[in-house]
């Protein structure tokens, strides 16, 4: 009688062993297609920056320097934002953004300067070469709180997406005529 307790007793925690790891096989099979279903950010910056370029004309706004494409697709430009991406409001906002190359984004050409070593300077050129509407109106928006969920990232996607298919078919009409 003994026996059959201890076997009943086995049974019971092999089933209950099964049973949890099913459990966790489907909470990991959930996650990963939550996470699947999430936009990260990195993927809405590479979204802000195709925007940016072609906003741009893949053309350096401040010394109209073309895009180089290098080996293996390597791209001298970077897409720079006006205001410092920690802000949320603004943080994919094509309007925050400016297209440069290398040297004006990171390193100074002889006796010039770039936006991340000489930051004074860059601004003094913002001010001065920027239109005042669109600095108003990112400052505007720079005072602004915003948090992030997942549904606002859709819809920033979804409006960056537009953004670019907008200027691409813009680019082809410009080429056809």
């Amino acid at each position: 009688m003994m026996v059959k307790l201890a076997e009943k007793d086995n049974a019971k925690e092999r089933r209950r062993a099964q049973a949890a790891k099913l459990v966790e096989r489907k909470r990991k099979r959930l996650a990963a297609e939550r996470a699947k279903r999430e936009i990260s950010d990195k993927a809405l910056l590479a979204l802000w920056r195709e925007v940016v370029a072609l906003r741009a004309g893949d053309r350096c706004e401040v010394c109209g320097a073309e895009r180089p494409q290098g080996k293996n697709g390597c791209i001298h430009h970077h897409a720079h934002h006006i205001y410092s991406r920690r802000i949320y409001s603004l943080r994919y906002e094509p309007l925050n953004g400016l297209y440069l190359c290398a040297s004006c984004h990171d390193f100074p050409r002889v006796g010039g300067w770039s936006a991340h070593t000489h930051p004074i300077l860059f601004s003094e050129w913002v001010k001065k070469n920027i239109a005042k509407k669109r600095l108003a109106m990112l400052r505007e928006k720079s005072l602004k709180t915003v948090k992030r969920n997942h549904v606002d990232r859709r819809a920033i996607r979804e409006e960056l997406l537009a953004a670019i298919e907008k200027k691409k078919k813009k680019k082809r009409e410009k080429n056809a005529e």
